[in-house]
Protein backbone atom coordinates (compact mmCIF):
# COMPACT_ATOMS: atom_id res chain seq x y z
CA UNK A 1 0.00 0.00 0.00
CA UNK A 2 2.73 2.23 0.76
CA UNK A 3 5.05 1.16 -2.02
CA UNK A 4 2.04 2.24 -4.45
CA UNK A 5 1.38 5.56 -2.74
CA UNK A 6 4.94 6.55 -3.17
CA UNK A 7 4.71 5.63 -6.78
CA UNK A 8 1.78 7.57 -7.07
CA UNK A 9 3.07 10.37 -5.61
CA UNK A 10 6.01 10.11 -8.37
CA UNK A 11 4.08 9.79 -10.97
CA UNK A 12 2.92 13.14 -10.17
CA UNK A 13 6.55 14.72 -9.34
CA UNK A 14 7.65 14.00 -13.15
CA UNK A 15 8.11 16.64 -15.35
CA UNK A 16 6.23 15.49 -17.86
CA UNK A 17 2.61 16.39 -14.93
CA UNK A 18 3.83 19.45 -12.97
CA UNK A 19 5.18 20.81 -15.85
CA UNK A 20 1.88 21.01 -18.48
CA UNK A 21 0.15 21.82 -15.00
CA UNK A 22 1.57 24.82 -14.27
CA UNK A 23 1.71 26.48 -17.55
CA UNK A 24 -2.23 25.27 -17.59
CA UNK A 25 -3.17 26.90 -13.86
CA UNK A 26 -1.04 29.97 -15.53
CA UNK A 27 -3.09 30.40 -18.70
CA UNK A 28 -6.07 29.60 -16.77
CA UNK A 29 -5.29 33.02 -14.38
CA UNK A 30 -4.65 35.07 -17.49
CA UNK A 31 -7.98 33.71 -19.20
CA UNK A 32 -9.91 35.25 -15.99
CA UNK A 33 -7.72 38.16 -15.65
CA UNK A 34 -8.49 38.88 -19.25
CA UNK A 35 -12.41 39.31 -18.15
CA UNK A 36 -13.66 38.38 -21.34
CA UNK A 37 -16.02 36.29 -19.59
CA UNK A 38 -17.17 39.40 -17.28
CA UNK A 39 -17.94 41.34 -20.61
CA UNK A 40 -20.23 38.53 -21.54
CA UNK A 41 -22.17 38.29 -18.43
CA UNK A 42 -22.23 41.56 -17.92
CA UNK A 43 -22.78 42.73 -21.10
CA UNK A 44 -25.77 44.72 -21.07
CA UNK A 45 -24.50 46.22 -18.23
CA UNK A 46 -21.34 47.65 -19.66
CA UNK A 47 -23.03 48.45 -23.00
CA UNK A 48 -25.50 50.84 -21.48
CA UNK A 49 -22.68 52.09 -18.90
CA UNK A 50 -20.72 53.14 -22.07
CA UNK A 51 -24.24 54.57 -23.45
CA UNK A 52 -23.75 54.05 -26.71
CA UNK A 53 -26.98 53.84 -27.67
CA UNK A 54 -26.96 53.40 -31.61
CA UNK A 55 -30.01 56.00 -31.69
CA UNK A 56 -28.13 57.98 -34.83
CA UNK A 57 -28.84 55.03 -36.90
CA UNK A 58 -32.21 53.89 -35.07
CA UNK A 59 -31.65 50.12 -35.28
CA UNK A 60 -29.31 48.66 -32.36
CA UNK A 61 -30.03 49.94 -28.89
CA UNK A 62 -27.46 47.55 -25.65
CA UNK A 63 -29.62 44.76 -26.18
CA UNK A 64 -29.07 44.56 -29.99
CA UNK A 65 -25.69 44.91 -29.09
CA UNK A 66 -26.24 41.80 -26.37
CA UNK A 67 -27.16 39.65 -29.49
CA UNK A 68 -24.17 40.98 -31.98
CA UNK A 69 -21.46 39.30 -29.31
CA UNK A 70 -23.92 36.54 -29.12
CA UNK A 71 -23.74 36.07 -32.86
CA UNK A 72 -19.87 37.08 -32.92
CA UNK A 73 -18.84 34.35 -30.62
CA UNK A 74 -20.77 31.97 -32.30
CA UNK A 75 -19.36 32.71 -35.68
CA UNK A 76 -15.75 32.84 -34.07
CA UNK A 77 -16.48 29.31 -32.59
CA UNK A 78 -17.37 27.61 -36.38
CA UNK A 79 -14.29 29.55 -37.69
CA UNK A 80 -12.05 28.54 -35.36
CA UNK A 81 -13.14 24.71 -35.49
CA UNK A 82 -12.52 25.04 -39.40
CA UNK A 83 -9.02 25.96 -38.78
CA UNK A 84 -7.77 24.49 -35.50
CA UNK A 85 -6.56 21.37 -37.34
CA UNK A 86 -4.68 23.63 -39.89
CA UNK A 87 -3.16 26.02 -36.96
CA UNK A 88 -1.18 25.56 -34.58
CA UNK A 89 -2.25 26.32 -30.63
CA UNK A 90 0.45 29.46 -29.99
CA UNK A 91 -0.30 30.65 -33.58
CA UNK A 92 -4.15 31.01 -32.22
CA UNK A 93 -3.50 32.54 -29.22
CA UNK A 94 -0.72 34.62 -30.20
CA UNK A 95 -3.58 36.43 -33.03
CA UNK A 96 -6.49 35.81 -30.18
CA UNK A 97 -4.22 37.94 -27.57
CA UNK A 98 -3.02 40.45 -30.01
CA UNK A 99 -6.47 41.48 -31.03
CA UNK A 100 -6.96 41.83 -27.59
CA UNK A 101 -4.54 43.93 -26.85
CA UNK A 102 -4.96 46.52 -29.71
CA UNK A 103 -8.70 46.32 -28.85
CA UNK A 104 -8.75 46.76 -24.82
CA UNK A 105 -5.94 49.70 -25.37
CA UNK A 106 -8.20 51.27 -28.62
CA UNK A 107 -10.87 50.92 -25.56
CA UNK A 108 -9.62 52.53 -22.96
CA UNK A 109 -7.81 55.33 -24.72
CA UNK A 110 -10.94 56.11 -26.42
CA UNK A 111 -12.93 55.68 -23.49
CA UNK A 112 -10.10 58.17 -21.75
CA UNK A 113 -10.44 60.75 -24.50
CA UNK A 114 -14.14 61.24 -24.63
CA UNK A 115 -15.14 60.52 -20.87
CA UNK A 116 -18.04 62.62 -20.33
CA UNK A 117 -19.61 61.59 -16.54
CA UNK A 118 -22.91 61.84 -16.07
CA UNK A 119 -25.00 61.68 -13.37
CA UNK A 120 -28.03 60.09 -15.18
CA UNK A 121 -29.32 56.49 -14.61
CA UNK A 122 -29.39 53.16 -16.56
CA UNK A 123 -32.24 53.09 -18.96
CA UNK A 124 -31.97 49.12 -18.71
CA UNK A 125 -33.59 49.14 -14.83
CA UNK A 126 -30.42 46.52 -13.92
CA UNK A 127 -28.19 47.76 -11.48
CA UNK A 128 -24.55 46.25 -12.05
CA UNK A 129 -23.05 48.72 -9.89
CA UNK A 130 -24.68 51.85 -8.40
CA UNK A 131 -22.26 54.15 -10.43
CA UNK A 132 -23.63 56.60 -12.62
CA UNK A 133 -23.11 55.71 -16.68
CA UNK A 134 -21.11 57.64 -18.78
CA UNK A 135 -23.31 59.13 -21.65
CA UNK A 136 -21.41 60.61 -24.66
CA UNK A 137 -22.78 61.20 -27.82
CA UNK A 138 -24.14 58.62 -29.78
CA UNK A 139 -21.16 58.14 -32.37
CA UNK A 140 -18.70 58.37 -29.23
CA UNK A 141 -20.41 54.99 -27.43
CA UNK A 142 -21.34 53.35 -30.96
CA UNK A 143 -17.12 53.26 -31.25
CA UNK A 144 -16.90 51.86 -27.52
CA UNK A 145 -19.05 49.37 -27.95
CA UNK A 146 -17.76 48.34 -31.60
CA UNK A 147 -14.16 48.18 -29.59
CA UNK A 148 -15.62 46.38 -26.90
CA UNK A 149 -17.57 43.67 -29.34
CA UNK A 150 -13.80 42.96 -31.04
CA UNK A 151 -12.50 42.24 -27.97
CA UNK A 152 -15.00 39.90 -26.99
CA UNK A 153 -14.30 38.75 -30.73
CA UNK A 154 -10.58 38.25 -30.45
CA UNK A 155 -10.66 36.49 -27.10
CA UNK A 156 -13.34 34.17 -28.50
CA UNK A 157 -10.63 32.85 -31.19
CA UNK A 158 -8.63 32.16 -28.91
CA UNK A 159 -7.62 33.40 -25.08
CA UNK A 160 -11.48 31.64 -24.41
CA UNK A 161 -11.22 28.21 -25.95
CA UNK A 162 -7.95 27.23 -26.47
CA UNK A 163 -6.90 26.69 -23.04
CA UNK A 164 -9.98 24.15 -22.67
CA UNK A 165 -8.32 22.43 -25.37
CA UNK A 166 -4.82 22.25 -24.20
CA UNK A 167 -5.85 19.91 -21.01
CA UNK A 168 -6.49 17.39 -23.09
CA UNK A 169 -3.48 17.79 -25.22
CA UNK A 170 -0.79 18.49 -22.64
CA UNK A 171 -1.24 16.40 -19.46
CA UNK A 172 -0.71 12.99 -19.53
CA UNK A 173 -2.96 9.92 -20.24
CA UNK A 174 -2.24 8.74 -16.29
CA UNK A 175 -3.27 11.47 -14.73
CA UNK A 176 -5.61 13.36 -17.70
CA UNK A 177 -9.26 12.17 -15.60
CA UNK A 178 -7.60 13.80 -11.76
CA UNK A 179 -5.79 16.80 -13.16
CA UNK A 180 -8.27 17.66 -15.76
CA UNK A 181 -10.96 17.43 -13.69
CA UNK A 182 -9.12 19.94 -10.60
CA UNK A 183 -7.90 22.26 -13.27
CA UNK A 184 -11.78 22.82 -15.01
CA UNK A 185 -12.74 22.91 -11.01
CA UNK A 186 -10.37 25.74 -10.39
CA UNK A 187 -11.13 27.62 -13.90
CA UNK A 188 -14.52 27.89 -13.43
CA UNK A 189 -13.71 28.76 -9.60
CA UNK A 190 -12.05 31.62 -10.87
CA UNK A 191 -14.20 32.83 -13.30
CA UNK A 192 -17.03 32.57 -10.48
CA UNK A 193 -14.74 35.03 -8.62
CA UNK A 194 -14.03 37.28 -11.75
CA UNK A 195 -17.71 37.51 -11.79
CA UNK A 196 -18.31 37.89 -8.47
CA UNK A 197 -15.84 40.97 -7.70
CA UNK A 198 -16.28 42.54 -11.07
CA UNK A 199 -19.21 44.69 -9.62
CA UNK A 200 -16.79 46.16 -6.74
CA UNK A 201 -13.54 46.84 -9.27
CA UNK A 202 -16.27 48.69 -11.75
CA UNK A 203 -17.38 50.57 -9.13
CA UNK A 204 -14.38 51.97 -7.92
CA UNK A 205 -11.80 52.11 -11.16
CA UNK A 206 -13.49 54.12 -14.68
CA UNK A 207 -14.05 51.46 -17.80
CA UNK A 208 -11.86 52.99 -19.52
CA UNK A 209 -8.99 52.72 -16.79
CA UNK A 210 -10.16 49.20 -16.71
CA UNK A 211 -9.45 48.40 -20.28
CA UNK A 212 -6.10 50.17 -20.25
CA UNK A 213 -4.97 47.61 -17.43
CA UNK A 214 -6.66 44.53 -19.67
CA UNK A 215 -4.30 45.53 -21.82
CA UNK A 216 -1.20 45.04 -19.83
CA UNK A 217 -1.97 42.03 -18.78
CA UNK A 218 -2.72 40.39 -22.30
CA UNK A 219 0.73 41.64 -22.87
CA UNK A 220 2.29 39.76 -19.75
CA UNK A 221 -0.41 36.74 -20.97
CA UNK A 222 1.19 36.33 -24.47
CA UNK A 223 4.67 37.10 -23.31
CA UNK A 224 3.97 33.39 -21.26
CA UNK A 225 2.79 32.19 -23.93
CA UNK A 226 5.98 33.06 -26.26
CA UNK A 227 8.28 31.47 -23.80
CA UNK A 228 6.58 28.61 -21.80
CA UNK A 229 3.58 27.02 -24.34
CA UNK A 230 5.20 24.34 -27.19
CA UNK A 231 2.79 23.71 -29.51
CA UNK A 232 0.89 20.93 -29.94
CA UNK A 233 -0.60 20.53 -33.46
CA UNK A 234 0.51 17.42 -34.91
CA UNK A 235 2.65 15.97 -31.40
CA UNK A 236 1.75 13.00 -30.69
CA UNK A 237 1.58 12.71 -26.38
CA UNK A 238 4.86 10.65 -26.17
CA UNK A 239 6.35 14.26 -28.27
CA UNK A 240 5.02 16.64 -25.83
CA UNK A 241 6.02 14.81 -22.20
CA UNK A 242 9.45 13.49 -24.02
CA UNK A 243 9.74 18.28 -24.61
CA UNK A 244 8.61 18.67 -20.78
CA UNK A 245 11.23 16.16 -19.99
CA UNK A 246 13.84 17.52 -21.75
CA UNK A 247 13.42 21.40 -21.20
Amino acid sequence: MLVKLKEHLALYRAPSVWKPLLILFTIFIFQQLSAAYVVVFYAVDIFCRIGGSFNHIGLIDEFVALILLGTIRFVMAIVLASISKRVGRRTLMFVSAAGMILASFSTGLHMSLSSNQSSGECSTNRTLTDISPVEPSDSTGTIAIILVLTYVCFSSFGWLVIPWTLIGELLPVKVRGVLGGIMISVAYLGMFLMVKVAPFIMKSVSLGSIFFGLSGINIVGVAFIYFFLPETLGKTFDDIAKYFERN
